[in-house]
């Protein structure tokens, strides 16, 4: 455990509604999924093909929501939301990539989007991020790693 936290065991269909109907179910078609900004959700299928989602409330997505936003994104072992609308992705020999984009389902990749901000990411098992762009990997003895972003 960890020294001075207690652990909690929650009973999630006390706290959180789910629905049924689409876009909100059929969601085993893809092979990454993961949180953005204000209630987005990102997904990938396997073709590599992602997805942009918004969630309004229990059963109600906006506008757009299930629309193509990219292509290519199979490349990537872990993809994941940074911040400040920001995607990152880790391709299987540990280049670190960044994607920024503006806007909802119509937004556009920003200038430069894409580009290799770092290497040697390929040891992690696991990597995510806060929305203060600071990002968490474990490696796989376990050990928790953070790192900064120095600059942009």
């Amino acid at each position: 455990g960890f020294p001075g936290y207690r652990r909690y065991k929650i009973r999630c269909e006390r706290y959180f509604q789910s629905s049924c109907g689409a876009p909100g179910s059929q969601w085993q078609g893809y092979t990454k999924v993961f949180a953005g900004p204000a209630n987005t959700i990102y997904a990938i299928k396997p073709d590599g093909t992602l997805f942009w989602f918004k969630a309004l409330g229990v059963g109600k997505w906006a506008t757009g929501s299930g629309n193509t936003i990219g292509t290519g994104w199979d490349v990537f072992k872990h993809v994941f939301y940074g911040g400040d609308n920001v995607i990152y992705g880790i391709t299987p020999n540990g280049d670190l990539h960044k994607y920024k984009r503006t806007g909802g389902e119509k937004g556009t990749w920003v200038k430069g989007s894409g580009r290799v901000i770092g290497k040697c990411w390929q040891g992690f098992t696991k990597v995510f991020a806060n929305n203060k762009v600071i990002i968490y990997a474990t490696k796989k003895d376990g050990d928790l790693l953070w790192y900064k972003r120095a600059h942009d």
